[in-house]
């Protein structure tokens, strides 16, 4: 059945029902999504399963914190 909506949205990448699946739940673990409800969401009975999809916000947590941080903007804390 999903295959279905793949082929009428357009998109032709295999795998395209994973990278939706990606997508949505990284998007909403950036915005504040708690990550137990995105762990009941993608069904996974494992909380190890959920937090593959947190490392892309933990990138955008640290870069936001190298660019806007007084602290590090100054110079007085080391990047890591």
């Amino acid at each position: 059945m999903k295959e279905k909506y793949i082929r009428r949205s357009g998109v032709e990448i295999k795998g395209a029902c994973h990278v939706f699946r990606h997508a949505v739940a990284t998007s909403m673990l950036d915005n504040g999504a708690d990550i137990q409800h995105v762990q009941v969401m993608l069904g996974h009975v494992d909380i190890s399963t959920t937090q593959i999809y947190t490392h892309a916000g933990i990138k955008k947590l640290t870069d936001v914190y190298r660019n806007t941080h007084p602290a590090n903007i100054r110079g007085n804390l080391e990047s890591r």
